[in-house]
């Protein structure tokens, strides 16, 4: 749900260029992009740590009045003389990097850093040359945007049933799932006939690139331990930015090449063939709850 923001975000831009690119010009978007940066200096002092961090830093007083506020049973928390909490205390000391290289989850890291690297080149080039490609399909500039808004209400949508379906039979299966639909949705792309079915192939791209890009970044929280999760997906993402920086640049070379619409397509389709293969390689979840 918190990650359906993105989207949402995306198609606020989409409406507001159709309305205002044609007689504003790109400059008063790019004012407005600014002003939600704002917000961050009124949620930020709003937002809790996580009761595992807090519990980490043996704050027990201050885990125990978050998990009443926000109405969740912590088993370690449960004990009021604090036993366990100060256990999995001594257990939860911050991770370094090279945790993520011992035999439980080199495999693991390295399928997830290529995976985010291509899932983020692949939302990064789709989303920022999606419209110039329709348009050199054919489609006028407003449709162009339409479509760009489709892609971001998909995935918006996606998120949401793709969450709910991965708590249920498990987040490898569905991310996997959807990067080899949003691949076979790009190569069919260029040889869509009809508005309709060219809006329901960027649908299901929508919700096989952003929305489960996204998705992939909850499986990474989920597969590490407390102590390893936020190291965990920060570096994978730290990695993944490199490949949000190639996808544009891809699509700018292709453009000055100026290759067959098709292929334009089928580059970034490979990039998700590449990103589901790295999700099927990641080993079964090996996060577990510290024990004694």
């Amino acid at each position: 749900m918190i990650y359906t923001g993105y989207s949402l975000g995306g198609i606020l831009v989409a409406l507001l260029a159709i309305a205002w690119l044609p007689t504003h010009g790109w400059r008063w978007l790019f004012g407005l992009g600014a002003l939600p940066l704002l917000l961050v200096l009124v949620a930020g002092p709003s937002l809790p740590e996580s009761i595992d961090f807090l519990i980490a830093r043996k704050r027990f007083d201050e885990a125990r009045s978050l998990a009443r506020a926000l109405g969740i049973r912590h088993a370690w928390l449960e004990n009021e003389r604090g036993g366990d909490a100060v256990r999995i205390a001594k257990k939860s000391a911050p991770a370094p990097v090279r945790s993520l290289f011992d035999r439980s989850f080199i495999h693991a890291t390295l399928a997830f850093w290529l995976a985010m690297f291509m899932g983020l080149l692949l939302l990064y080039g789709l989303s920022t040359w999606l419209p110039q490609l329709m348009r050199k399909a054919g489609y006028p500039l407003g449709s162009s945007l339409a479509l760009l808004m489709t892609l971001n209400l998909a995935a918006a949508l996606g998120s949401l049933s793709g969450g709910a379906l991965a708590d249920r039979i498990g987040s490898k299966r569905v991310v996997s799932v959807l990067y080899l639909l949003a691949a076979a949705s790009l190569c069919a792309l260029p040889f869509a006939h009809g508005v309709v079915l060219t809006y329901v192939l960027v649908s299901i791209a929508g919700v096989g690139t952003i929305g489960n890009t996204m998705l992939l970044g909850a499986y990474i929280t989920q597969y590490y331990p407390p102590h390893s999760r936020a190291t965990g997906i920060g570096w994978a993402l730290g990695i993944g930015r490199f490949g949000a920086i190639a996808g544009p640049l891809i699509g700018g070379v292709l453009a000055q090449w100026d290759v067959v619409l098709a292929w334009n397509f089928f580059v970034f389709a490979a990039a998700g063939l590449l990103a589901a293969i790295a999700v099927l390689m990641v080993p079964g979840n090996r996060a577990r709850p510290i024990r004694d």
